[in-house]
């Protein structure tokens, strides 16, 4: 295919809608402007379902604390998780001189395993409230951050409750183990 001024053009060269809007959003987000947007996916599950609007702010990554949620750039696009860890790396500049790097560990709210890490550079934003039936949630809100509570807590139950009964499981259809527990009784 060629351009109007014969110029040979590939069909990687034409963006797609995807690619168009995380290159618009990371520009307005940069330039300290909001963005509002349907959100993809099930991973933020129950925060934020697929196909609900969220709202994103603009966020310095000194500011970004525990339980934020941060949208960020992965290079296949954004994506929103939940800050569950902060770090901070030392890059040793010389024996003198060394500089402090932060990081985020972030996690899908329905994932039980952390996504690599996230370079400060690469935040983009905080999740700032999510429509849900028409209202507004603000997720910064008291109630939000009790939900939020809740939820990870119960989650944490459940998951230890499960191990718990598994493991019993497999000790006791063990013989070895039901001699001891029996020789015990």
């Amino acid at each position: 295919m060629r351009d109007s001024k014969d110029r040979v053009i590939s069909p990687s060269s034409f963006l797609s809608p995807f690619c168009l809007f995380t290159d618009v959003a990371t520009g307005l987000l940069r330039q300290g402007y909001g963005v509002r947007f349907y959100a993809k996916g099930w991973s933020m599950y129950p925060t934020i379902k697929d196909g609900e609007m969220i709202t994103v702010e603009p966020v310095v990554p000194s500011q970004v604390k525990r339980g934020d949620i941060l949208l960020h750039h992965n290079g296949r696009g954004v994506i929103a998780h939940r800050v569950v860890r902060i770090g901070r790396k030392k890059a040793l500049l010389s024996t003198q001189n060394s500089v402090l790097g932060t990081f985020f560990i972030l996690r899908g709210d329905a994932s039980s395993t952390c996504d690599e890490p996230v370079e400060a550079d690469q935040a983009l934003g905080k999740v700032v409230s999510v429509e849900q039936n028409g209202r507004l949630i603000d997720l910064d809100s008291l109630k939000s951050i009790i939900l939020y509570t809740a939820r990870f807590l119960r989650s944490r139950l459940k998951r230890s409750i499960i191990r718990n009964i598994l493991w019993m499981r497999s000790h006791l259809s063990n013989p070895e183990h039901t001699k001891v527990m029996s020789s015990i009784n």
